[in-house]
């Protein structure tokens, strides 16, 4: 992220030449969208070890026996298919931001240097939107790795039949609500909480519409320190 603003700002810096005296939005865009290998490499590294060594700790729990590699076929979707639609989600999401913005400031008849200080301030590209930002992807789609790799254990293991949510000590609303209906009822492993457009009602009245995918476990929202616990045939 640090890296892409840099480039990014480069082209802005005074002195560069610029179509009628100003940077051509998508331009900048697909340079911020080149770097969805980098991404890529960067969370699959990271990710499927998160998988793999929640799915081995995961089955250990309920078959001491048993193993769960990087090699086995679940991992292995993971970092084939997941990861790299989540580097171009980031990635797509960066990149129109920026054109919006910059297009944005366009059209208000904003200089390079009044553009190039409205790309600096930007939640997406100022220091402190670049930290926020990357401690928010890392919580949160580690902690989806984590699960994944859970429900891939137990799945494997042949023993767990269900899943119960467990909520966080400091859950927000949210999460309280999830574990008010989910706490003791028990649900398959591979099905969802909640649908993909479902509006959950938090338990001090908030309401929060669950957009980004079917809620199979945690993570409800970014940052959610939520768990699952398995439930064990025969139990």
């Amino acid at each position: 992220f640090i890296q892409q603003a840099a480039e990014v700002l480069a082209l802005l810096a005074p002195g560069k030449a610029q179509k009628d005296d100003r940077p051509v939005a998508g331009d900048i865009a697909r340079l911020v969208q080149r770097y969805e290998g980098r991404v890529t490499d960067v969370l699959r590294h990271h990710l499927t070890r998160a998988f793999v060594q929640s799915g081995a700790g995961a089955i250990a729990r309920v078959d001491p026996v048993a193993t769960f590699t990087i090699d086995n076929p679940s991992a292995v979707a993971f970092a084939r298919d997941y990861v790299p639609k989540l580097a171009r989600s980031i990635t797509a999401d960066r990149a129109e931001a920026l054109e919006r913005t910059i297009a944005d400031a366009m059209t208000e008849g904003a200089s390079v240097n009044q553009i190039r200080v409205v790309v600096m301030e930007s939640p997406h590209f100022s220091a402190d939107g670049i930290a926020n930002r990357a401690e928010m992807i890392a919580r949160s789609e580690s902690a989806r790795a984590t699960i994944d790799g859970q429900l891939s254990g137990w799945e494997e293991s042949g023993v767990v039949a269900g899943k119960r949510w467990l909520l966080a000590p400091d859950g927000c609303e949210f999460c309280e609500a999830a574990a008010a209906e989910f706490a003791d009822k028990t649900i398959g492993l591979r099905d969802a909480f909640y649908r993909k457009g479902s509006t959950l009602a938090g338990a001090a009245g908030g309401t929060m519409v669950l957009d980004y995918s079917d809620i199979a476990g945690p993570p409800l929202h970014p940052m959610c320190r939520c768990d699952l616990v398995p439930v064990i045939e025969g139990e």
